[in-house]
Formats: C-alpha cells, sequence, structure tokens
C-alpha cells in the first residue's frame, strides 16, 4: 500500500477485501476479519514512529551531516521537505534520509523557513552536525558550508579520497600548499587514537624529560608528516580506516550533496500521493506516508 502509494481507503475496497479472503496463508484462521482503516492507519503511524526512532539512533552516532531543503506548493497548500545526508564511518557509503516534508502556513521569509528548519533539525539533534546545507526558494539556491580553512573545501575532498589524492595536480606548488592544509587540519582535529608506549631503557627514562616540550613538538610534527606522507603514497583505494585522521577530513569534507535535488525527488513522489482525489488524507498523514515510502521502510523489512 504504501510503496505503490495507493489510497488508505483501498484496504475498505470489496474488490480488495475479497482478494485478500481468497489468498491462502499458513496459519491463517477461519473466519478472520480483516484490518479496517483505521487499523491500517494505526499501523502506519507505529511504523513512522519506528523509522524515526531509528534515524535519531543512527544521527547519534555521526559527527557530520549535510542537508538539503526546499519549498513544494500543490493543491493551494505549501510543504517544506528536508532531507539529511552522512558517509557511514564504518562502510564509508553514502547513505540519505527524509526527515520532513511538513505543511508550511503563512508567508515564505527568510525568518519563518529558517525557524521551521530550526525546530526540524533540533528535532533530530542536528543542529551541531549540519556542515553543508543546499535551500531552494522560486529556483534560487542558497547553499552555506561551514568551512573555516583557507583551501576550498573542494579540493580537500578530493585530496582525501583514495582514488584521486593528488594525482589531478600537476603544479608542485600547489601539491605543497593542499599538503601543508591537510597537515594543519590533521592537527586541529581532536580524535583519541591508542598510543602505545615505545620500550626504552632505565638510562633512556632518566633523561626523557631535559627537553621535553621542544623533543615532544618535533616528534608530534614529525608523526603527522609521516603519516600524510604514508597515507598519499599507499596504492590502496580502501585503506583510510588505517589514518583516523586523515577518515575525519574525510568524512567532513565529503558529506556535502552539490544540489538540492534529493529534495526536489521528495517532492515528485509526494505529488503521485498528494492527488485531487484523496483531498481527505491529512498533513500528518500525507507526511508519513512520503517519508515511509522515500525511506523505503517497509523494503527493508523484507
Amino acid at each position: 500500500m504504501v510503496d505503490e502509494m495507493h489510497p488508505l481507503s483501498t484496504v475498505e475496497a470489496p474488490t480488495f477485501r475479497n482478494i485478500i479472503r481468497k489468498i491462502s496463508v499458513t496459519g491463517k484462521q477461519t473466519g478472520s476479519v480483516l484490518p479496517d482503516r483505521k487499523t491500517f492507519t494505526d499501523f502506519l503511524d507505529n511504523a513512522y514512529m519506528e523509522k524515526e526512532e531509528d534515524l535519531k539512533k543512527t544521527f547519534a552516532d555521526l559527527e557530520y551531516v549535510s542537508t538539503t531543503a526546499d519549498l513544494w506548493t500543490a493543491h493551494n497548500k505549501s510543504f517544506l521537505g528536508i532531507t539529511v545526508h552522512w558517509i557511514d564511518p564504518a562502510s564509508l557509503h553514502r547513505q540519505k534520509a527524509a526527515i520532513a516534508c511538513r505543511r508550511f502556513r503563512g508567508r515564505h521569509t527568510y525568518d519563518a523557513i529558517a525557524a521551521e528548519m530550526e525546530q526540524i533539525h533540533s528535532l533530530f539533534a542536528l543542529c551541531g552536525k549540519i556542515w553543508h546545507w543546499i535551500y531552494r526558494l522560486y529556483g534560487i539556491g542558497y547553499t552555506s558550508r561551514l568551512s573555516r580553512h583557507g583551501l576550498t573545501p573542494s579540493l580537500l575532498a578530493a585530496v582525501t579520497l583514495p582514488k584521486f589524492k593528488l594525482r589531478w595536480l600537476r603544479d608542485e606548488t600547489r601539491k605543497d600548499t593542499i599538503k601543508m592544509t591537510l597537515a594543519a587540519q590533521r592537527r586541529a582535529l581532536t580524535i583519541e587514537l591508542p598510543q602505545k608506549e615505545p620500550l626504552q631503557s632505565p638510562e633512556s627514562k632518566d633523561h626523557e624529560n631535559d627537553f621535553p616540550e621542544e623533543d615532544n613538538q618535533h616528534d608530534k610534527q614529525a608523526t603527522m608528516d609521516m603519516e600524510i606522507c604514508e597515507y598519499l603514497k599507499s596504492a590502496d583505494m580502501g585503506n583510510l580506516h588505517n589514518f583516523p585522521r586523515i577518515l575525519k577530513i574525510y568524512l567532513k569534507a565529503n558529506t556535502a550533496t552539490p544540489s538540492s535535488a534529493p529534495a526536489e525527488r521528495l517532492f515528485s513522489i509526494g505529488s503521485l500521493i498528494l492527488t485531487p482525489k484523496r483531498n481527505r488524507l491529512t498533513d500528518q498523514h500525507f507526511e508519513r506516508l512520503l517519508l515511509l515510502r522515500y525511506n523505503r521502510y517497509f523494503e527493508n523489512k523484507t
């Protein structure tokens, strides 16, 4: 019903119920009553709440996400759609989910739209994790990439991709600049890694504090430079997990999406659900049906 975007009233249609009764199902009790529209609606509400909780748990384990948002008007109603995109830290596969297609009332002003977006982001605890967002209004795109480094994010994203690294650059000066920026980004990260204590003799332990600050700074700088060199020289395409700090920079730089097309796809599906023949569909049930369909809830359950 949800995946094929049929009206909920279909479950009460005589032809539909006759077909279901004729299907032989193991363990089916004789004279059992088929669910009506209200029962099916309650089931959809429970499925939506389950999917919402699953997304909240997924987002809780992420550091960086990007969002796309767009406004859609159909049948004299406006809706604000928001999609979230992230990279799975384990598999490094890009993931996406729709978190809202909420009825938007009133004028489409910046303040009203920003307030509604912030409320939706707060509901999923995303306010401190959004690295990049794209919003479209009347064909005009607004984009924000929360960048604080001098190198353009697209270059940093390419360098941290094992498939590209520095192979696409010809200018050695530019390569050196990118290496320095990558090292600066790496130093700025606060990531806890297990440290192994080197084997030392009692004599070396007695003298290890003679020049502690200078030696430690020099060793840390040498370690960072060595890790970056090893990453850039490695021929393994899937070696990011061997360089946790490079992996973190990769997740931060490559999470962003290039356009608001995902939000527009959300509305394409919505136009197949919100039809003139379904004018009794409430805004809440429309949103839940759309999000369950877009997020492939029932497809992933089978």
